[in-house]
């Protein structure tokens, strides 16, 4: 899960039913603001500044099984919307299991691969 305290957030995945989503804490309740598919085993990434928040995680490809998987795709999401904005233009091999793709300098990402390699994300 990643919080984002400012807007009373809260961005979770759910392997299970291959699901991600944003929940909005109210006087209230719980809100679900919205949910996409995206099945993925790691912690989600929340970045930029709180007008133009985007949740950075990582998808299994479709075919690819839920444990044991050997590539991964890495998705951008408006944060406030769900809509898709960006992805890797090709599968990676796949991430550390139980990690996240790192925020890094300058908007740009790391991505750190099972085999060892770091591999530095850029949205173009």
């Amino acid at each position: 899960m990643s919080v984002d305290a400012e807007h009373g957030r809260i961005y979770a995945p759910d392997a299970g039913p291959g699901r991600i989503g944003a929940l909005e804490l109210r006087d209230d309740s719980l809100h679900t603001v919205w949910t996409e598919p995206q099945r993925t085993l790691e912690f989600l990434a929340l970045i930029g500044p709180p007008d133009r928040r985007v949740v950075v995680g990582t998808e299994i490809p479709p075919g690819q099984p839920l444990t044991g998987n050997t590539l991964n795709d890495v998705v951008w999401r408006d944060a406030a919307t769900g809509r898709e904005l960006a992805r890797t233009s090709q599968p990676l091999t796949a991430i550390s299991t139980g990690s996240m793709v790192e925020p890094y300098y300058s908007g740009k990402m790391l991505y750190l691969a099972r085999a060892g390699a770091i591999i530095e994300l850029t949205v173009s």
